[in-house]
């Protein structure tokens, strides 16, 4: 398990963040004023660690006095009745020289308030336990963190950063508020060599001022991930990543500017997006995903109801990979390229009562390749073009819905559960395995889109009838249903 520490309302940055695993009070729980420290040893003032209850595996806080915020957090290793040691490897932050410091055990962390980043910017990966789990700071949703000024975490990992309701790990999720005022700034920037270790999970970033093209949250390294993480209302990009999971972008782009989206891979050549979903960016220029590089990939992404395309790919310098998305709702194009020549390849893709084509590559050389993917027909068409660009693709059953219908619950209110028959088990899911004579192979039914159905019972969709797929010379049984332009094989 993770060696914990927490932030919630009513806890002091002075303290040490945790006394132990479980969740600690506001208040620290034994302080020493006035004491002395030299390499690892605080040696008390007054009163006797020993038989107060500090204890080995406890964390100390050490501070110099009349600081607000602590510089030195570290796993205490021994105590005496006048001394307390602790670990130089087992920490967070820099020790203090060697003085008169104050010193606290346990105790929760206010966290991140006004122009203070605290722990972003301090924390790092060596804070372990006896066992050396990799540490974790839990940020309790009892208070929104209102912060006025950009944080940067370059400090070393690997450390998770969660939100939590009551208990660690439960998926509540911490509020991140910088505010509707002045001039945009980035929330939250994980950047340096140390952070490709870093994790930031369930948490809810929103606002970053009132003029600028600042982006919500950055991170510039394709290891460093955010999980179940939402950013709304925001300048510029909601969300700059090299991984992302699960995430959300709402209402961002609001400089309405040229070249931003929800979503945007943090560097040349590195982006993984994943289950994530970028929705209502109004602005007559809002795009759900912007692409300018290219090696990255989607992986049942949904991008909704932008107020310019779904998809962006501006000249791109590597391919692209787009599987199981759904594009719907969006002003103009479902997917958009612009310039470049490397290829892009779709598979399972769902291209829904977008306004401008399903695809439209207006202007360079790139092929896209697309596999088993549905357009909508009729008043689920994509304005008055219902077929991709001609010319920039080559297709393997891409095909049309019956007319006038969606292949999902309630696309306006976000439900993108698959529900039409056409699109359930249909997917491309065959494995080509004709080398070994007799072998078995594997052959899999997903759904076509990002949200795979469920039958009665909560199971997964497999396939119910006989189904069938080409071989290359006879339709054989064994892999997902195919249209062939009037029926399904």
């Amino acid at each position: 398990m993770p060696t914990e520490f927490c932030c919630r309302a009513g806890g002091s940055n002075l303290n040490a963040g945790t006394r132990n695993t479980t969740e600690p009070g506001t208040a620290a729980s034994f302080t020493y004023l006035g004491g002395g420290y030299s390499s690892g040893v605080f040696t008390v003032a007054s009163g006797n660690p020993l038989s107060d209850g500090v204890a080995v595996g406890d964390w100390a806080s050490i501070y110099i006095p009349g600081s607000t915020i602590t510089g030195f957090v570290a796993r205490v290793t021994a105590r005496t009745a006048t001394t307390i040691t602790v670990s130089t490897t087992a920490k967070a932050g820099t020790a203090p020289v060697n003085g008169t410091c104050d010193l606290k055990i346990g105790g929760a962390w206010a966290g991140p308030s006004g122009a203070v980043a605290f722990p972003f910017g301090f924390f790092q990966g060596t804070a372990t336990d006896t066992l050396g789990n990799p540490p974790r700071v839990n940020f309790k949703n009892d208070q929104t963190y209102n912060i006025t000024a950009a944080m940067v975490h370059t400090t070393i990992g690997p450390a998770d950063f969660q939100g939590y309701t009551t208990t660690y790990g439960d998926r509540g999720r911490a509020t991140i508020d910088g505010g509707t005022t002045g001039t945009a700034y980035v929330l939250l920037t994980l950047s340096g060599t140390g952070v490709d270790r870093n994790r930031v999970t369930d948490f809810n970033f929103q606002n970053n001022g009132a003029t600028g093209t600042a982006d919500g949250v950055v991170c510039t390294s394709d290891r460093g991930l955010f999980l179940r993480c939402s950013v709304k209302n925001i300048r510029g990009n909601g969300m700059v990543a090299g991984l992302a999971v699960e995430c959300e972008t709402y209402n961002c782009c609001l400089n309405n500017t040229s070249g931003f989206g929800g979503f945007k891979p943090g560097a040349t050549n590195v982006g993984t997006f994943i289950r994530c979903i970028s929705h209502h960016h109004s602005g007559s220029l809002g795009v759900g995903f912007y692409d300018q590089y290219g090696n990255t990939s989607y992986i049942d992404c949904i991008s909704a109801n932008n107020g310019l395309h779904g998809f962006y790919f501006n000249n791109l310098t590597s391919s692209v990979r787009m599987v199981g998305c759904n594009m719907y709702g969006n002003a103009f194009d479902a997917v958009r390229i612009l310039s470049g020549s490397c290829p892009i390849y779709m598979e399972n893709c769902n291209f829904i009562y977008n306004g401008g084509y399903a695809m439209n590559r207006s202007s360079g050389t790139a092929i896209v390749f697309m596999i088993n993917c549905g357009l909508g027909n009729g008043t689920a068409g994509n304005g008055g073009m219902l077929t991709p660009s001609a010319g920039c693709y080559t297709g393997d059953n891409v095909f049309f819905y019956p007319t006038n219908t969606v292949p999902w619950v309630d696309p306006i209110n976000g439900d993108f559960r698959i529900n039409l028959a056409e699109a359930k088990n249909t997917g491309q899911g065959a494995f080509t395995q004709v080398a070994l004579a007799g072998y078995a192979g594997t052959i899999s039914y997903p759904d076509i889109g990002a949200v795979q159905h469920q039958d009665t019972g909560g199971g997964g969709g497999g396939a119910t009838t006989p189904v069938k797929y080409w071989n290359g010379s006879a339709w054989i049984e064994g892999a997902a249903l195919r249209w062939t332009g009037s029926a399904w094989v």
